[in-house]
């Protein structure tokens, strides 16, 4: 896992990251690339499996539904979900989309109220293929209580990956 501070806009980051990481299988969580609101849960997570037509374990989506507390949540649309369901939903399509680096903008704010899920979820992923880009006003809270990250300035981290 990889901590990255910096204040530019989502945008930005995006367009700069895009172009500096060819040949590479990305995914973004990210509050400027929402879910569809047409499709429901299940839907939103097998879009890009169906759209790219990638193979998937069947039992490992029910087991991370089940993991993430959004079983009960499959046909929900995108307006029947909390900001840390949906979280998790945009995780799980950057998950079964195969990609080789998933970077998360921002998303901090989410759990704000909930700090506890965000530690244990990034805790849990010991992964070198998470890249955390966050505002520089939440880096202490967000260093606190995670274990197992690498903090790079982002110029560098793109240089030598």
């Amino acid at each position: 896992m990889i901590l990255i501070f910096m204040n530019n806009k989502e945008n930005d980051t995006l367009k700069y990251i895009k172009k500096n990481l060819i040949n590479i299988k990305i995914a973004f969580v990210t509050e400027i690339l929402p879910l569809i609101s047409n499709l429901n849960l299940i839907e939103n997570i097998m879009l890009p499996i169906q759209y790219h037509g990638l193979k998937y374990d069947i039992v490992q989506l029910n087991d991370d539904l089940k993991k993430y507390n959004l079983n009960d949540k499959k046909f929900c649309r995108k307006d029947m979900l909390n900001e840390i369901e949906i979280f998790f939903t945009k995780f799980l399509m950057c998950k079964y989309f195969g990609a080789e680096i998933i970077f998360f903008i921002n998303q901090f704010h989410y759990f704000v109220n909930c700090s506890e899920v965000f530690y244990k979820f990034f805790n849990e992923q010991s992964s070198e293929n998470f890249v955390i880009i966050e505002k520089e006003v939440y880096k202490s809270i967000l260093t606190r209580n995670l274990v197992n990250y690498t903090e790079w300035d982002f110029d560098e981290w793109l240089k030598k990956n």
